[in-house]
């Protein structure tokens, strides 16, 4: 008992007992609000665990994407000028992920939305804890199709 007791001064000394910190990095609120433009959240953890991309062109879709995603209400956009495009990595293991909306460009069939889906450095340090990247952002609404392609 005494050396229980013991552990716990030293870990508490060293400050490895606290709890750790509020996570606020993730709120897609948040980072509307803080470093990113409000017109595009990214982050390292969301509710989707396949990967891929999808676009949203109304209200009803831009909030069962955000109820799925984030367990929040949607903010609200403007779906007369806007679309949305969503992107996800997906389920990974570890820490270093990401995902980077590209600029939009001229396809065959309309335009398209390029993403691509960043890993970690081969031999790189990594957080190991489960994530799941993610990137949105609103796009002027075009007059075609937009479609989401990835880029490796």
């Amino acid at each position: 008992m005494r050396r229980l007791a013991a552990a716990a001064l030293i870990l508490t000394a060293l400050g490895m007992a606290r709890r750790p910190p509020e996570k606020t990095m993730d709120d897609p609120a948040k980072l509307a609000a803080v470093d990113v433009s409000p017109s595009e959240w990214k982050g390292h953890s969301c509710g989707v665990a396949e990967p891929g991309a999808r676009v949203v062109g109304d209200a009803a879709a831009w909030g069962e994407l955000w109820k799925e995603a984030f367990g929040k209400e949607a903010p609200p956009v403007d779906f007369k000028r806007f679309v949305a495009v969503a992107a996800f990595a997906g389920a990974r293991n570890t820490g270093g992920w990401s995902v980077e909306l590209l600029a939009p460009e001229a396809g065959s069939k309309g335009l398209l939305a390029p993403y691509r889906v960043k890993g970690p450095a081969p031999g790189g340090f990594v957080t190991m804890a489960f994530t799941a990247p993610y990137a949105v952002r609103l796009y002027n609404r075009p007059t075609g199709a937009l479609t989401p392609e990835e880029r490796k």
